[in-house]
C-alpha cells in the first residue's frame, strides 16, 4: 500500500509540477517586472555611463552591475575620484524612487599579503559599504533604504573563468522590486 501511494504521489506531482511552475512564473512577471523596467529604461536613456552597466532582471528587482575597475583600484576599497560621476547616474534613479537597494560587492581571489584586508569577503564587504556611505553622506539617501554585502568570491556572475580575467569582480546594485515602489 505504501508503494502504491508513493507513485500516485509522484504522479500527482509530475502532473501538476509544470503547471505550478507556468503559474508561479506568471505571477512573478506580473509583480516584479514593471518597476525593473522603468529603472532600466532611465538608466539606458539617461545615465551618461550606461555603456558600463549590465542589467539583469531578476525576481527581486533589477541588477546593475559594473565593473570594480570602474569604482576602486585593484585591491582597494576607497573610491577612485574618477567612479564618482558612475555612482551619480546610480543616485538619480535612488532620488527618483521609493524601492531600496542591496549594494553588493564581489571580488576575485586576491593575494592579501602586506595588504590592510584578511580576504576577499573584507575587501567586498568594505567596497559595498563605502558606496552605501557616498549615498548618504553625498546623495542625501536614507540609511534605511540601503544595505551593503559582501561576498568576495563566492558569487561569481561566470563559473569557470580564469581569475586573471577578473570578470567576476565587480558591484551589483540591486533595486528590490517588491510592490509599488515609485515614489509620488
Amino acid at each position: 500500500m505504501r508503494n502504491l501511494t508513493k507513485v500516485f504521489l509522484l504522479i500527482f506531482v509530475c502532473t501538476c509540477a509544470p503547471i505550478y511552475a507556468d503559474m508561479r512564473t506568471i505571477t512573478i512577471e506580473k509583480n516584479y517586472t514593471e518597476n525593473s523596467v522603468s529603472i532600466e529604461e532611465f538608466l539606458k536613456t539617461n545615465a551618461k555611463h550606461a555603456d558600463i552597466m549590465t542589467f539583469t532582471r531578476v525576481p527581486r528587482g533589477l541588477i546593475v552591475s559594473i565593473d570594480e575597475k570602474y569604482l576602486f583600484n585593484k585591491g582597494s576599497s576607497k573610491l577612485k575620484q574618477s567612479g564618482i560621476p558612475v555612482l551619480n547616474d546610480i543616485l538619480q534613479v535612488l532620488k527618483h524612487i521609493g524601492s531600496r537597494c542591496v549594494i553588493e560587492g564581489h571580488s576575485e581571489k586576491n593575494s592579501f599579503e602586506n595588504r590592510p584586508y584578511k580576504s576577499d569577503w573584507e575587501l567586498s564587504l568594505l567596497r559595498a559599504d563605502n558606496v552605501v556611505k557616498y549615498f548618504i553622506l553625498y546623495g542625501g539617501i536614507d540609511a534605511d533604504r540601503l544595505f551593503s554585502l559582501g561576498f568576495g568570491e563566492y558569487m561569481p556572475s561566470v563559473d569557470n573563468v580564469d581569475e586573471k580575467m577578473n570578470i567576476n569582480s565587480r558591484i551589483d546594485f540591486v533595486f528590490l522590486d517588491y510592490g509599488k515602489n515609485t515614489r509620488q
